[in-house]
């Protein structure tokens, strides 16, 4: 229960408090009324008159404020239990969320992983077949090299076995056996040419006087065999033919093979490597040309979307001017009808400052011109008007809620309305408040109040604050 002060015009003028004056009176407190306001009953904001309290049930206030120790300790212990319960709960969806993210997080950088080792695992298996690739090719050139290589030196080996023997018998005298040397002179020559011509590949110097000993060797051992077998009826042309044919056919043979090192080591490009360059070299170029199409479709779709995007910019300016031009006019000619002394004045700063149409600042100026006020619309008796309503509103609402004055004043004195204003003219100094100047509560507020139930509000801890 709350115990409300009684109105100063309330309380009793007819029988004064002389309490001070003659301590010794006894006051008859039944013929006092007072009044109280509040509760919490079904009386709650009614004015009960206590010399009739003898005839109201007066409730235990022991009880009551027990009863209302142990609502407050349940409350208490309700709201307690409910915040555990909350805060148990946002904890738990906390830790919910937090194993969420934190599995999501784990499947995003196992997938990853996963993705890497992939991504891994292709591109190695990429590069050994890229290094098993080229290791066949290089394998499979080696091998070519090396068959070439033996079968050269057969094919020479084999003419200089069936020509050896012709010349042999060609240059046999018996008077003159030195010439025995002879056949081993022409194959030898050609054959150490050939060596000289195959150290010249590799050593990057020129070949061509080797390649041309070899072939003059080789070319006079022929003669020799096609001479001796038209001469000897024993050998005969045919076999002189062959001893011939062996005899250049070797040499020839081993020229081939050194003349194709030698443009290898010279990094001369073969047939099959120039026709995979050139097919290259056609990709490339229709690549290049399919992304100069590309760029040229899209500089002039962009070209295109552009002058849209410009078109339609310019139709909406000319929309926007277009409203922006009759809103002007049906400003103008709404202020010049109505305001036409304003009017005057706005056409006559528009002319003098050159602009195109009257503007909210011409039209401003003009305004405080003629009525003395920047704010538009307002003139001096729509001023009157507002003020004269204000102050009506002001006087009807006195004593209503928003103007009531605090309790506090309902203990100052009463003042003659007419009389002057001390703190107004003190100098600024306020009222000095001196014991005796507030008027006593009646006698009977005091057992009333001794039976309040008074409910403290604990004060919060300001933010800052030093503990002590």
């Amino acid at each position: 229960m709350t115990t409300t002060l009684p109105p100063a015009d309330l309380r009793s003028e007819e029988a004064p408090d002389t309490t001070h004056d003659r301590p010794d009176r006894e006051v008859d407190y039944e013929l006092l009324p007072v009044y109280l306001v509040g509760g919490e009953g079904p009386q709650a904001g009614t004015l009960v008159d206590l010399t009739k309290q003898d005839q109201v049930q007066q409730p235990d206030p022991e009880a009551e404020a027990r009863a209302a120790l142990i609502q407050a300790e349940a409350d208490k212990a309700a709201a307690e239990a409910e915040r555990l319960r909350l805060a148990n709960r946002r904890g738990a969806m906390r830790t919910e969320q937090d194993e969420a993210t934190h599995a999501a997080k784990m499947a995003k950088l196992t997938a990853e992983r996963e993705a890497a080792e992939r991504e891994a695992a292709q591109e190695k298996a990429a590069a050994e077949a890229a290094r098993e690739r080229v290791q066949a090719e290089a394998d499979e050139k080696k091998s070519a090299e090396r068959n070439w290589r033996l079968g050269a030196l057969g094919i020479y080996i084999a003419g200089a076995v069936v020509s050896m023997p012709l010349q042999v018998l060609a240059f046999y005298k018996p008077d003159m056996p030195f010439l025995l040397s002879a056949p081993f002179f022409l194959e030898g020559l050609a054959l150490v040419l050939s060596f000289g011509a195959a150290a010249a590949v590799t050593a990057g110097r020129p070949v061509w006087p080797y390649r041309v000993g070899v072939m003059v060797a080789a070319v006079i051992a022929a003669a020799v065999n096609v001479i001796h077998g038209n001469a000897d009826p024993r050998i005969g042309i045919g076999v002189g033919a062959i001893g011939a044919v062996t005899s250049i056919g070797g040499p020839i043979v081993w020229t081939a093979y050194e003349h194709g090192r030698a443009r290898r080591l010279d990094g001369v490009p073969t047939r099959r490597e120039r026709n995979a360059a050139a097919k290259a070299a056609a990709a490339e170029l229709r690549r290049l040309a399919e992304e100069a199409e590309r760029a040229e479709a899209e500089a002039i779709a962009k070209a295109e979307a552009k002058a849209a995007e410009d078109e339609k910019k310019a139709a909406d300016k000319a929309a926007a001017d277009l409203v922006a031009a009759e809103d002007q006019a049906r400003r103008d000619e709404e202020r010049q009808a109505e305001h036409p002394e304003v009017w005057a004045v706005a056409v006559a700063r528009r002319t003098a400052t050159g602009s195109a149409h009257v503007t909210e600042q011409i039209w401003a100026a003009a305004w405080e011109v003629v009525h003395g006020t920047k704010e538009v619309g307002v003139t001096a008796s729509i001023r009157a008007m507002l003020l004269a309503a204000r102050a009506a509103m002001q006087q009807a609402g006195e004593g209503f809620e928003g103007t009531a004055k605090p309790q506090v004043e309902s203990q100052t004195p009463r003042r003659d309305p007419d009389a002057e204003d001390g703190r107004k003219s003190n100098g600024g100094t306020p009222p000095v408040r001196r014991a005796g100047d507030a008027q006593k509560y009646l006698p009977g507020v005091g057992k009333v109040s001794s039976t309040a139930t008074v409910t403290r509000v604990p004060r919060r801890p300001v933010r800052g604050a030093r503990k002590k």
